[in-house]
């Protein structure tokens, strides 16, 4: 199995609750029961277990066990694109985004940042607990991954209930890579 080598956070508010959420597990292990899907748009390939389907438009994926609530325990979702280089990075940044927010605003907290690597890859992944927006999103927790491919950076923006839907998701990063042409 392919383990997660780096550094790994460290600990968060001291609490164990916290760090199981926040800190990136290993990767769950792909077999074959896993499916290939194709975004044409951005050129990308990318791998999900069978409950994983598209939702909410070109490169976004939710998948759950049955009868799972949105952000608790055994639901996860993503999407997936392509930025483009020279561009700015989007950041996870502790506090209201964007700073002079005032209505419907998405706070970041327990920002943390770390240098991995998945499968040969070599990924920088974010984490935080994110709250607010239009939906009054509850506090939950979210992944950034950033993965170097040819003409820029393939962007997972990840959204899960707890540690073990976290790893499913870095399962999920290191299948990611672009179509040969």
């Amino acid at each position: 199995m392919t383990r997660v080598v780096g550094i790994l956070f460290l600990s968060l508010f001291g609490a164990a609750c916290a760090r199981s959420v926040l800190s990136p597990p290993e990767p769950r292990v792909i077999d074959t029961g896993w499916v290939l899907h194709e975004l044409e748009e951005d050129g990308l390939l990318v791998s999900t277990p069978r409950d994983f389907e598209a939702a909410g438009g070109s490169g976004c994926f939710e998948g759950h066990t049955q009868d799972t609530l949105p952000h608790g325990p055994g639901w996860r979702s993503f999407c997936l694109g392509v930025h483009p280089l020279g561009q700015p990075i989007p950041l996870f940044i502790d506090g209201v985004d964007p700073p002079d927010c005032q209505a419907d605003c998405i706070r970041y907290d327990d920002v943390r940042t770390t240098r991995m690597t998945l499968g040969r890859q070599d990924v920088i992944v974010q984490t935080a607990f994110v709250s607010g927006g239009f939906a009054g999103r509850p506090r939950s927790p979210e992944m950034l991954i950033q993965l170097p491919i040819p003409r820029g950076l393939a962007l997972m923006r990840a959204q899960y209930g707890d540690r073990e839907d976290a790893s499913v998701l870095l399962g999920i990063a290191q299948t990611i890579s672009t179509r040969s042409r």
